[in-house]
């Protein structure tokens, strides 16, 4: 049986930190992975992401 993780407490300064990284990376890499789709590609995307808004809707 795996064992269960519990969150790691970090300092507030920590926490900032990790989190202005992140969103840097967020950033570039959305606008950087979309460019790589192919047609195909974004119509996946598009039709998982709707998906999914439906299956919120559905389950209200």
């Amino acid at each position: 049986m795996a064992k269960k993780k519990g969150k790691i407490r970090v300092s507030q300064e920590l926490h900032d930190f990790f989190s202005r990284i992140g969103k840097k990376g967020g950033k570039r890499g959305g606008p950087a992975a979309s460019a790589k789709l192919t047609d195909k590609g974004r119509r996946e995307r598009a039709r998982k992401a709707a998906l999914a808004r439906w299956d919120k809707l559905r389950l209200r």
